[in-house]
């Protein structure tokens, strides 16, 4: 549903710390299949910052009329840091129904309604903090409809920026909800259609 990169480009050249000097703002929308997307540019702030989003147009109450720009003009710009290393701190959020959860993992096992001498109790939301791995946190939430949970995994990572930068990233996270959060049989389910 949504994805962030926010780096901070390791080694820049003259012409690449000018250019990340230089505040901007812009949004591009795009479609993969039937679903829309926006994708957000952010640069100065600070020095060496690079900041690149996605999110899905579900996310979104009121598209960002205002910053939208051709997507040519976006991806002319994101060009100029091609190649480029960088410290990242990604996060990636999904949105799951709670049941095809793994049953023994923590969020589910936490998420769950417990009764104690008569009192019902269940945690709603939650982050945990992981040291060991490369992920360092994940953060949950029940949706209003308490069937679903909407999940965030985040990392820092080094990372070569390169065309396909945000799908790497994406993949990169994927693999990670897949392994650690959800259970064999949604994986077969969700692969086999």
């Amino acid at each position: 549903m949504r994805l962030i990169a926010c780096g901070k480009i390791i080694k820049p050249n003259a012409t690449v710390s000018k250019w990340l000097k230089h505040p901007r703002r812009i949004v591009c929308s795009y479609s993969t299949g039937a679903e829309r997307y926006f994708a957000r540019l952010a640069t100065g702030g600070f020095v060496g910052h690079f900041h690149l989003e996605v999110v899905s147009q579900k996310m979104i109450s009121r598209p960002p009329k205002a910053l939208l720009r051709p997507r040519k003009q976006f991806d002319a710009l994101t060009s100029t840091v091609i190649g480029q290393e960088t410290i990242v701190r990604v996060t990636c959020f999904f949105v799951a129904p709670l049941d095809s959860l793994s049953p023994t993992a923590v969020i589910r096992t936490l998420s769950e309604e417990k009764t104690v001498a008569g009192v019902s109790m269940k945690l709603t939301s939650g982050k945990l903090a992981l040291a060991g791995s490369a992920i360092d946190e994940i953060e949950w939430e029940l949706q209003e409809n308490e069937s679903d949970i909407r999940i965030g995994i985040g990392a820092l990572r080094r990372a070569i920026i390169a065309e396909d930068y945000l799908e790497e990233m994406l993949r990169w996270m994927r693999s990670f909800f897949e392994t650690l959060i959800i259970t064999q049989e949604v994986q077969t389910t969700t692969d086999a259609s």
